[in-house]
């Protein structure tokens, strides 16, 4: 190879670098998210749903701690920790099992009571208003 052949591939390789988009991963709705919930009190919730809940937040807060974490992460988590939030269920007050986790069988198992929980209905509605965000936001910075 020669003084004049490495230059070329110098000088290529110079170019494409100066030519390279660095993409900004936003990760503004899954902050407001976690600031939203880090603080809930587990006293609330049956101890089943809060562990499911607390294990994606975790992994939420990893991910928005990780500055090598791409876009699909971040929205991936955003998704993952509104549905887990969505997915909480409070501690029935009737409960008799005495440790927190809702109505129960005899076998410590959740019991369905039928009541629909509010928060994960809007939990989706959330979730379809944050998509919306991302797309329109992603619309302006195509236009730029």
């Amino acid at each position: 190879m020669t003084q004049r052949e490495i230059d070329q591939a110098a000088n290529l390789l110079f170019t494409a670098m100066e030519n390279l988009e660095f993409v900004k991963v936003n990760k503004e709705e899954l902050k407001l998210m976690i600031d939203k919930v880090i603080n809930l009190d587990e006293k609330l919730y049956t101890t089943r749903s809060f562990k499911a809940f607390k294990k994606v937040l975790d992994e939420s807060i990893e991910i928005y701690e990780d500055p090598n974490a791409t876009q699909a992460e971040v929205d991936k988590a955003l998704r993952d920790l509104v549905l887990a939030y969505g997915s909480l269920k409070k501690v029935d007050d009737t409960s008799t099992d005495g440790n927190g986790g809702g109505t129960t069988d005899g076998n410590g198992k959740d019991v369905p009571t039928g009541i629909q929980n509010p928060t994960m209905i809007m939990s989706v509605v959330l979730l379809g208003g944050l998509a919306l965000l991302a797309l329109l936001k992603k619309k302006r910075v195509n236009k730029l």
